[in-house]
């Protein structure tokens, strides 16, 4: 079974709204849902800013407007046995400019699959992911539904508490993406 992976909000926060920085050009082209490796990696770590609002926060795993995780779940997502993540340093800082956290890496998940064959109903079925052929990924994310970050049910399973704890699982049958 595959489950759509997303950051967990508690109830009444809202996830704090991110704008990339300027950034130079190779970085500007990089196509960070597309799950293929980067011919090189960014040379300088990404700032995104943060607009000030209350009742919002930085949920451990976010797609937009890069995808970032925090050190914390990158190091369980590899202690459970995610080989796949490519990551880079990330820096946010508020809008003068003052570092407000460097706790999140920007990350690049290597390893996409189609969703299967056409079929009646749900787009993402678990029976139209493996017809699609998993094979040993973990993590891995689809090219018809490029947002959609899939994990297994094994990975599921690997991640501490701690880390399940930051997360939203989503039955990739239920997912409306």
């Amino acid at each position: 079974m595959y489950h759509l992976i997303e950051g967990a909000v508690a109830a009444g926060e809202r996830t704090a709204a991110l704008t990339l920085e300027a950034v130079d050009a190779q970085d500007a082209q990089r196509d960070w849902i597309a799950g293929h490796a980067f011919e090189a990696p960014p040379l300088q770590p990404l700032r995104l800013r943060a607009s000030a609002r209350p009742g919002t926060m930085l949920p451990a795993l976010r797609q937009t407007p890069v995808p970032l995780m925090t050190r914390a779940l990158h190091a369980a997502m590899c202690e459970a046995g995610v080989a796949n993540i490519d990551v880079y340093a990330a820096q946010i800082v508020d809008a003068d400019g003052c570092l407000l956290s460097d706790e999140h890496l920007a990350f690049n998940v290597v390893g996409t699959l189609r969703s299967g064959p056409p079929c009646d109903g749900a787009r993402l079925t678990t029976v139209r992911l493996n017809a699609a052929g998993a094979g040993s990924l973990l993590l891995f994310r689809v090219v018809d539904a490029p947002y959609a970050l899939v994990a297994t049910r094994l990975l599921r399973r690997r991640l501490p508490p701690q880390a399940l704890a930051q997360l939203r699982f989503t039955r990739a049958a239920e997912w409306a993406g």
